[in-house]
């Protein structure tokens, strides 16, 4: 480190000390006098005081020479500079000048009695701990220092001292000691405690957890029956579920509801800047709580301090969690009425030991609400505003599907703001409004003119907002839900009616799931409370996808929609890992279809000989998370095939696929339900009179073709309409409504085929007996045996 500038080198420096003596009549000391200097001038007031002081005793003991000459005599005390030099940054350096030798000689002739008191002094004092250095060379290095006593130098009494040694060091400004990590630590954080007035029936859509908590709650309610009861009761709970779906609230209402008080806090703000801060703010936090019991305590986003520890990056990740569950231990031991409440949306990232049993008794897991949940959730938010008679909450709740409830409360309150400026602007267009000139912040006027409505008092007391459906509409379209932003495919606007034949089918879903969600006590009072799982095997093209997405919007559930690519990962693991996260995120979607599309690619048949094969350790996982589905009563699995000798057959066994439907080619009356369907029943595109749907559905040139096939063939004939019209018009001439006829279908016959061959058709064909002869779950070797099937590279069962 470079050794410190001398900052004597103002020629100003000795006038300004001779000024400051004269006008004290020669009395004082260079330490009373830098302090002076550096109070009334600015230039020194910024520099180092200790570096500065010796600068001061130079010119000092210079301008006391040349005030003697001139008959003045300085009468001067040397203050030890030490008492500064405890309070401010210490520079140590060594002394090799002289000034402080001629310095301590001046103090010896003119203050020989106070030298002695002030050696009296120190020697009484000598026991002091405190170690500090002394310039003056006669005295070397003390053992210890005296100790002073308060605004005094050196230790000497108002009465040992002189008088302007004594008025200089009144004089001085009291210096703030800078405080300690440890004393800043010592006082206690007061979280600021709220008084929640939301109770139960502000909270929509969790009754089964709302109704749980009302029993699992007295001791709050009679905190005074809880020294009576021998033993200890659930004070903690666990909330997880997605982000926005009431976790906070449901705190809240807890805490209106039995009208506790509430002391909440984010995980974050435990987070402190020293070490060991963090693990006073809990301390704190469980301290406050516990005076202020009966209480609610709530920590949201817990995660973010008990990560997993094995996980941990710091030391500190570590101490949090070990200090936050010991915390909860030492607060349960009091046996007071203070419920813990902690909520996080990432349950899987906390630690195992702080989420186990003992700790936390109870876990509430909140999903994703369905249309009865979000039908209670709209009627607890809009209580209080006017709905319109065309407003039907159970239409908004078939609607909104992926909405939490923060979804929802944004979608109502945008709904009131569509809803005042439908009004406002109805009333500008009636003419209600009058032009105002805006002015600028000095009141100058900008030029600008707006419109403005000016309501009277009575208006503005009989004003009544009446919120409309297409308030709502409007405003659903500001308003994205959760769901979506998790990359979740909600109910499917694909219907029955948008695919055309297939009843059957629908018949054999609509026992499979749909009347499971709508009557789910029926399938409970025979025993049925598994998921189902549903195999649609057929050729391309013939609808499989359509009829799950049908499934899902009849049943009004949520939908996921896999590839199987999707879930491979070129990564070891990372593919078992999508697989369980998949099946994760079903549940908290529950009720929801999952949709493997192309079931073949990620569930194949095992060999012996593939075990560490990446493909069979997802087929492994994927087993095994079907197997699981009994815990997972709402999670409905569907899956599409045009290979079904390529599954593994543990895939086909009951419990894991409980229907497989076989999904064909349509019949020549299914063809021409396809096409209905396709036109919307001839309207769009609009078709010519002469177009017959049933001839062109019966017409042989059809045969064979699948829902994919016709919706091509119509496809050819719309381009085939659009050309016509293209070359018989111009740009600049105002075109025809397009009209299908006749001789666009037949144009579309030319380059439109089937797109299933006849051998892979009677491949298909065979399989569909066998279905139907319930052996689809034998070893499919032998079923291709049995049959004669041809199965294999070159003639796939697509």
């Amino acid at each position: 480190m470079p050794k410190a500038k001398d900052y004597f080198v103002d020629d100003r420096l000795v006038p300004r000390i001779k000024q400051i003596l004269k006008s004290r009549g020669g009395r004082g000391n260079a330490l009373s006098v830098s302090e002076e200097l550096q109070s009334q001038y600015g230039e020194y007031g910024r520099k180092k005081k200790n570096i500065f002081l010796k600068s001061v005793e130079r010119a000092f003991s210079i301008a006391a020479r040349d005030l003697e000459k001139d008959g003045i005599v300085v009468s001067a005390l040397k203050s030890s500079s030490s008492d500064s030099e405890s309070e401010q940054e210490t520079v140590p350096y060594e002394d090799k000048n002289i000034m402080n030798s001629l310095i301590s000689n001046m103090y010896k002739s003119n203050n020989k009695d106070i030298q002695k008191k002030e050696t009296l002094a120190m020697k009484k004092e000598e026991g002091s701990n405190e170690q500090a250095w002394f310039i003056d060379r006669g005295m070397g290095k003390a053992e210890s220092t005296p100790k002073r006593k308060k605004g005094m130098p050196n230790g000497l009494d108002k009465s040992e001292a002189p008088e302007d040694s004594y008025e200089s060091s009144v004089s001085r400004p009291k210096r703030r000691r800078k405080e300690s990590p440890d004393r800043a630590r010592k006082k206690k954080k007061e979280r600021q405690v709220i008084h929640p007035s939301v109770t139960f029936c502000n909270v929509g859509g969790n009754e089964n957890i709302l109704q749980h908590l009302q029993e699992r709650c007295h001791f709050l309610e009679y905190p005074e029956l809880l020294p009576k009861i021998k033993g200890d009761v659930p004070k903690s709970f666990l909330f997880h579920g997605p982000t926005g779906c009431g976790k906070t609230l449901l705190a809240n209402a807890i805490a209106g509801e039995y009208r506790l008080p509430l002391l909440g806090m984010t995980a974050t703000e435990v987070v402190g800047g020293i070490s060991g801060d963090s693990e006073a703010n809990i301390r704190d936090l469980f301290d406050q709580a516990a005076v202020l019991a009966p209480c609610v305590l709530l920590i949201d986003d817990v995660d973010a301090i008990a990560t997993k520890r094995e996980n941990a990056t710091k030391n500190m990740e570590s101490r949090l969690v070990t200090q936050l569950s010991n915390s909860m231990d030492d607060l349960r031991s009091k046996n007071l009425p203070v419920l813990v409440i902690c909520a996080t949306n990432r349950p899987n990232s906390l630690d195992e030991a702080f989420r186990r049993t003992g700790r936390f008794d109870i876990e509430y897991a909140l999903r994703f609400p369905n249309r009865d949940a979000r039908k209670s959730i709209l009627e607890a938010i809009c209580q209080g505003v006017s709905l319109s008679e065309n407003v039907s909450l159970s239409e908004i709740a078939d609607l909104t599907p992926g909405y939490v409830g923060c979804d929802l409360k944004t979608l109502v309150s945008i709904t009131n703001a569509c809803a005042l400026n439908r009004v406002i602007s109805q009333h500008l267009k009636d003419g209600r409004g009058s032009f105002t000139t805006t002015t600028t912040d000095d009141g100058e006027d900008e030029g600008k003119k707006r419109q403005k409505i000016l309501f009277t008092a009575e208006e503005i007391e009989n004003f009544e907002i009446k919120v409309t459906k297409a308030d709502f509409q409007k405003a659903m379209t500001e308003v994205k839900p959760t769901a979506k932003q998790e990359d979740v495919l909600l109910v499917p606007n694909t219907t029955w009616d948008d695919i055309g034949a297939l009843d059957n089918i629908r018949k054999k879903l609509n026992l499979c799931i749909m009347e499971r969600t709508k009557r789910p006590e029926l399938y409970q009072a025979v025993g049925m409370t598994s998921a189902a799982g549903v195999l649609l095997v057929g050729p391309p093209g013939c609808g499989k996808t359509s009829v799950a997405r049908a499934v899902a919007n009849e049943a009004g559930i949520n939908f996921l929609y896999i590839k199987g690519a999707e879930l491979l990962n070129k990564y070891v693991g990372e593919s078992e890992k999508n697989v369980r996260d998949l099946f994760k995120r079903a549940s908290s979607l529950a009720p929801c279809v999952i949709f493997f599309d192309e079931i073949d690619s990620i569930c194949p048949r095992r060999s012996s000989g593939s075990d560490e094969n990446s493909t069979s350790r997802v087929t492994n996982q994927l087993l095994l998370e079907m197997s699981g589905l009994e815990q997972r009563t709402e999670v409905y699995v569907i899956a599409a095939t045009n290979r079904l000798d390529r599954l593994d057959k543990a895939f086909l066994r009951p419990g894991r696929m409980d229907k497989i439907i076989y999904v064909g080619l349509p019949s020549p009356d299914g063809r021409v339900e396809i096409l209905k369907a396709l036109t919307k029943n001839g309207t769009r595109p609009k078709l010519s009179s002469d177009v017959d749907l049933e001839r062109i559905g019966k017409d042989k040139r059809c045969d064979g073709f699948s829902g994919a096939d016709l919706g091509n063939l119509l496809q050819v004939a719309r381009e085939a309409c659009l050309e016509e019209i293209i070359e018989s018009t111009s740009a600049t001439e105002p075109s025809p409504l397009p009209v299908v006829r006749n001789v666009h279908f037949e144009t579309a016959f030319e380059s439109v085929s089937a797109s299933v061959d006849s051998e892979s058709k009677r491949n298909y064909e065979a399989v569909k007996r066998l279905l139907e002869k319930k052996t689809a779950r034998k070893d499919m070797a032998e079923i291709e045996a049995d049959s004669q099937i041809e199965t294999g590279p070159s003639v796939p069962i697509k």
